[in-house]
């Protein structure tokens, strides 16, 4: 291997390298002009107000609990309907719904 080979190596793994950084770049420019312009849309939209009106419990249609404490089943549904309705809209916060709960753990 003469020293010219060596040159090209490094010329080469210097190349690639230097390439690979400037697409990671590029995609990280585009992640933020998708972010800054989905922020622009989002602000520009109308707010009523921060307050979220938590949804009736009791159209919950049904829910299959064993041994589960019921208000901490509509404290839970509860707090996945408000973040539905503040992420997806008043609209389509009511439509989830439990259908039956399984316990994952061995309490």
């Amino acid at each position: 291997m003469t020293r010219d080979d060596i040159y090209l190596v490094i010329i080469s793994l210097i190349l690639v390298f230097s390439v690979l950084a400037g697409i990671c770049l590029f995609v990280y420019l585009i992640s933020v002009m998708i972010r800054g312009t989905a922020k622009k849309a989002e602000s520009g939209s109308e707010v009523e107000s921060n307050n979220i009106e938590l949804p009736d419990t009791n159209k919950v249609v049904a829910i299959k609990t064993e041994s589960d404490d019921p208000q901490i089943v509509a404290a839970i549904i509860a707090a996945i309907s408000a973040y539905r309705a503040r992420q997806y809209g008043q609209a389509n916060a009511n439509r989830f719904k439990v259908v039956s709960f399984r316990r994952t753990s061995g309490r």
